[in-house]
């Protein structure tokens, strides 16, 4: 990839950037602490979210069928954006793209806080989403730009860590900031953290990193891919109504338009006859959709659940699911270490087993299940993902070749949300059933407590599957299979 860089700084070619910053160590660091900043606040706003959802219920008197949609959306938008903007950061260059991010998310942030209705809720929340996605997609593009000649591991290593950081102090904090201040503070509370973040980035961050001969944006490809997912959501979200199987029939042509679509023009969003190429890579592709297919929604209904069933706080109810976060954090350096010496697909799939494995000890959770058993259910389920995600991550990237890690890295990040999304619309498809248009009382609660059981079996039989996926990939392909030997096959096109 051909690297142009601005003349700010007289920093006019790709050596006199690198110099700046071999030579700056306080810039190189300037800009790791900018990146793992927005690495932060995108995971930690999800999972804030949830916490604060029955807060933002009784303030706004939001149906269950709408209360769904407050996370939906800002999933739904940040998945249809990931791929796109990637591609846009190489043709306008990614501190350009990230900085645009930065300040939309900034803004939107502002404008939930301040959201009237749950309608506008919604739309920021999107807009959130989008913002979310420009800087996300960016931020290890930067930095490996930044550390390419020294560190760049040990660094990526790190933003990998604040995500999970994120995870970690999304519900904590979120249910602490609902409890003391209202649930409107957790939309407040990335702001300052974002203004630190695009103040690093412009004042330290020189120079602009963007491919010479970037091929064109399939805005068309993206443009149908964004209506399949959204008519997908709608289809589960109304099941087994009627518009649900329009929905679903407009989806399933819209897919097939995308596919056929993709396979014509020479750039395509995803080109999927490559796809099916990589047994190795899509098989690691779908593990990851099944097994975060699984966890969104249990992070979700046991966050109602404590609050609900159970009478906790949103701050004890944050801590209480913390703990699978925190085991994530720390669990994930050491699975990526053990994957040096063991096969990462034999890692991967015991991450899946242990965390099926978790999903097993609440198959039968009632509203007196005791408190140490949901804390083991989430200890399996943070050794279980850490285990999982650094080594699928490994099976999947070692598995193409080092020209097309960054677009195969976002495309293992788009795979995550889509199976957040999947799970986002089994949560839409059981709250609409049982619940309805109602708003959350003491007559649903064993309603709650019955769709939460069903969705932990759904989580547990996806965790399986991600296991299954693993396996298949231990059992069919040679240990450290030397991918330089042969025509390596890639996963996207351009970029």
């Amino acid at each position: 990839m051909t690297n142009i860089i601005s003349k700010k700084q007289n920093l006019s070619s790709a050596k006199a950037v690198a110099d700046y910053y071999r030579n700056t160590p306080s810039a190189r660091r300037a800009a790791f602490v900018a990146i793992c900043i927005s690495s932060f606040l995108m995971p930690f706003s999800l999972t804030a979210t949830l916490i604060a959802i029955p807060a933002i219920s009784a303030d706004l008197h939001v149906s269950a069928t709408l209360v769904s949609w407050i996370a939906a959306s800002f999933i739904l938008s940040n998945l249809i954006a990931l791929l796109p903007s990637g591609r846009v950061a190489d043709s306008r260059g990614r501190k350009r793209v990230h900085i645009t991010g930065a300040c939309i998310f900034f803004c939107s942030c502002v404008l939930a806080a301040r959201a009237s209705s749950i309608e506008f809720l919604l739309f920021y929340r999107v807009l959130q989403g989008i913002g979310a996605a420009l800087s996300f997609s960016t931020g290890m593009a930067i930095i490996g730009s930044i550390y390419k000649e020294k560190g760049r591991a040990s660094a990526i290593g790190w933003i990998v860590s604040a995500v999970y950081l994120g995870m970690a102090c999304g519900p904590s904090l979120g249910g602490w900031l609902t409890e003391l201040f209202g649930w409107r503070s957790v939309f407040y509370m990335p702001l300052p953290f974002t203004l630190v973040s695009l103040t690093l980035l412009l004042l330290f961050v020189k120079g602009e990193w963007k491919n010479d001969n970037a091929r064109a944006i399939d805005w068309l490809g993206a443009a149908i891919f964004g209506l399949c997912s959204i008519t997908f959501f709608i289809a589960m979200n109304y099941l087994p109504r009627s518009i649900s199987w329009v929905s679903l029939l407009f989806m399933l042509i819209f897919l097939r338009i995308f596919i056929r679509h993709s396979e014509r023009i020479t750039a395509p969003l995803i080109n999927f006859r490559l796809l099916w190429k990589n047994q190795k890579f899509s098989r690691a592709l779908l593990a990851a959709i099944a097994m975060y297919g699984g966890y969104f929604g249990m992070a979700f209904f046991l966050s109602l659940y404590l609050q609900y069933n159970r009478g906790f706080t949103a701050a004890d109810a944050g801590k209480l699911i913390m703990i699978q976060a925190i085991c994530m954090m720390f669990i994930a350096p050491l699975a990526g270490k053990l994957a040096e010496k063991v096969r990462p697909s034999l890692l991967s799939g015991i991450g899946s087993l242990s965390a099926a494995f978790g999903c097993a000890l609440l198959l039968f959770l009632s509203n007196t299940t005791p408190i140490w058993v949901i804390q083991l259910f989430m200890v399996f389920q943070g050794i279980g993902f850490g285990f999982f995600s650094t080594p699928n991550s490994e099976t999947a990237l070692g598995s193409v070749e080092e020209a097309n890690l960054g677009i195969s890295s976002a495309l293992l990040n788009w795979g995550r949300l889509m199976g957040q999304l999947i799970s986002s619309a089994i949560v839409a498809l059981l709250t609409t059933n049982t619940i309805g248009s109602d708003k959350i009382e003491e007559a649903h609660f064993q309603s709650l407590l019955i769709i939460t059981r069903i969705d932990i079996v759904i989580a547990m039989l996806l965790m399986l599957v991600a296991a299954w996926l693993s396996s298949s990939i231990y059992r069919q392909f040679p240990p450290r299979q030397d991918i330089t030997s042969k025509a390596p096959e890639t996963v996207s096109s351009g970029g």
